[in-house]
Parts: structure tokens; sequence; C-alpha cells
């Protein structure tokens, strides 16, 4: 130490700058945390970030149509949008829009022909996804929709419907509009035929008992009774002026939509990948994991629909268009009023 220094005197001050740089990075760091922050708790890449719900409980049915929902529970796909999956299963469209009306489930699978009927009865229902399409094998001797006859019946093709009785699987809806529209288109007055309705399961008795005589049954139906009971194809609903008809869909309830327009836009990314992994070598292993009785047999040997990617309200409006015609709409229906259309995802949103 310096003996002669004045102990009166400050030490020297530090430049000002100095306390500036100082302050400065202070500042820009406490940004930066507050950035990165805000990044980690909004990230895109963050699987149910900024998702209004995560959790969704669909209406499902032991049906082929459903397959695509299967295969990507299976490989994470939904999880990958931050998505937890859990199926309901209904027996058919109508108890599934009924349970959809009821709030005890998210989102509705289905014939379109129910969900048309609850907006006619005032329900507020939008489409938010496509699940399949009418096709028919690659022979076309059966379609993944028909309408059979024994071997030995009388009726032994479409102009033989007339005057006869048809069991469908519901008498409103899809089914009868369909079988009504193909039978006019094969030159049969469907004025003249009588429906009854049928449970799947109970086709082949009726048949056998002569309760009907024909009757429309889906896949795996077409191909187990022509199987076991040796059916014949006499009318395909979905062939001529029917081809490439929707068939099932997805749904959900005006509240729904409005409150969850990010939860719906993920389920609807979700379904998109989901419809792309339903190759038929991927449906034919999955469908004996969730439909009853069915064999590897069956599987390979039935014919699939086709699983559409997004949503085409103009091929829904020809399903709608015919349950005009059939008398089941008092009024026509303008579905894309009420069609959530997947909005393109660009890079980096």
């Amino acid at each position: 130490m310096n003996e002669h220094a004045n102990p009166h005197l400050s030490p020297p001050a530090r430049p000002r700058r100095h306390r500036v740089n100082v302050v400065l990075a202070a500042a820009l760091a406490l940004v930066l945390a507050f950035s990165l922050a805000g990044c980690g708790s909004d990230n895109d890449d963050t699987p149910g970030a900024g998702l209004e719900t995560t959790r969704l409980t669909i209406a499902a049915g032991p049906v082929a149509d459903m397959a695509p929902i299967h295969l990507a529970l299976k490989q994470g796909v939904f999880k990958a949008e931050g998505l937890d999956v859990q199926l309901k299963t209904f027996a058919g469209g109508a108890a599934a829009a009924a349970a959809l009306v009821g709030g005890q489930i998210d989102i509705s699978f289905g014939n379109y022909g129910s969900l048309f009927l609850a907006r006619q009865g005032g329900q507020d229902l939008r489409i938010v996804g496509e699940a399949s399409i009418g096709a028919t094998t690659a022979t076309g001797a059966a379609g993944t929709i028909s309408v059979i006859a024994l071997p030995k019946s009388k009726v032994q093709t479409a102009k033989d419907l007339a005057g006869k009785r048809i069991c469908v699987t519901s008498l409103k809806g899809t089914p009868t509009a369909i079988v009504s529209a193909a039978l006019r288109n094969a030159g049969v007055d469907p004025k003249t035929v009588k429906y009854s309705e049928m449970p799947l399961p109970n086709v082949g008795a009726a048949l056998t008992g002569g309760t009907v005589d024909a009757a429309y049954v889906l896949e795996p139906y077409v191909t187990k009774l022509g199987t076991t009971l040796g059916t014949r194809v006499v009318l395909d609903p979905l062939g001529g002026q029917n081809a490439g008809l929707a068939l099932n869909g997805y749904s959900v309830t005006g509240k729904f939509a409005d409150a969850h327009p990010k939860t719906i836009a993920a389920f609807q990314r979700a379904l998109a990948k989901a419809q792309g992994l339903a190759t038929r070598a991927a449906v034919q292993q999955i469908l004996p994991t969730y439909i009853k009785g069915m064999d590897d047999k069956t599987a390979k040997l039935m014919a699939l629909p086709d699983f559409p990617q997004g949503v085409n309200p103009t091929r829904i409006q020809r399903v709608a268009d015919l349950m005009v015609t059939d008398g089941q709409l008092k009024k026509p229906l303008k579905v894309a009023d009420f069609t959530i259309v997947p909005k393109t995802r660009t890079s980096g949103t």
C-alpha cells in the first residue's frame, strides 16, 4: 500500500460504457429466456400442444370401413398428433348419431343417411371426414354391398325382385335409398318391393327360413353367406349410376366443432394418414383383430371399400340427392354447408 495515498480520495470510477454494456447483456439474456420458454410451451412439434382437448371417443363398428382407424391406433398415428383415442362400438349409424347428440361420444361413425335424417330433424351435425367409398371386386362379381338370394331362389336377376321381400339393415337412411336407386336403374319400380329391417347376423336364417326373398348385406357377410349358403348376388347397389358412392363418414356436433377446431384439425390429419395406411394387405391382417368371427380366408376373399383421404362434399352430396329422390328427405340438403374440409397444412405451421 502507498502510505502517502490520500484516504479521502474515492477509487477510480469505472467507464460508463462498461456499465451500459452489462445492463444490455442482462436485458438480452432475460428476453432470450422468456422467448425460449414461450417456444417450449407452444411448440408445433409437441404432440397435443394447443389442442382444446386431447381425448376423443369415437363411435366404431365391426366393419371393414373402420380398418384405417384400427391401423392408426396400432401404429401410433393418433398419438403422434397428441390425441388419445378411445373407441365405443354401436350397432349402426342411427345409434351412433343418437349417442353423438347425447354427448356420449365426440365423433360419430356411420352412413351418411343417418346423419342427413338427424339434420332434417333439427340436429346441428357436421361432417369432418370420409371413411369409405363403395367398390367392387376385381372381377366385378360382388361389391362391398350386395343384394343376395339363395342359389335355388326364384330371384335370379334384378328384375325378379319386383314384388319381392328384401331385408335391409335399416329402413331409414342409406340402405333403402341406394337399393331403390339400383332397382330403378334395373327397370324395377321400388314401390313394388316390401322392405323389412334385419340385423346382418340374422340374414342367413331369414333367407333359409323363407322370411325374405333377398337380402341387402355388407361385407364380410357377402363373402360369408356366399361360402356357407352359396348365395348369389342378384343386384349390385353400387353399380351403374351408384358407382363410387360415398358410404360412411365421421361427424361431430356443431357445438363440438365450434369449441374444438384445433382438435378436429388434428383428427383430420391423423385420419388422412390412417386412410393412407389401408392397403389391401394391411386391412386383411387387421380385420380379424376387431371383427368377431372373422377368419383369414374370408378377409382375403371379401371385397373392400376404397378409403379416401380428405373430404369431398360433392361426392357425399350424391347420397343426399338419392335420399331426396327416395322421399326420405323432405327438401334438398347442401352438404358443403355442413362439411368441415381439412385445411392444407403448410410447412412450419
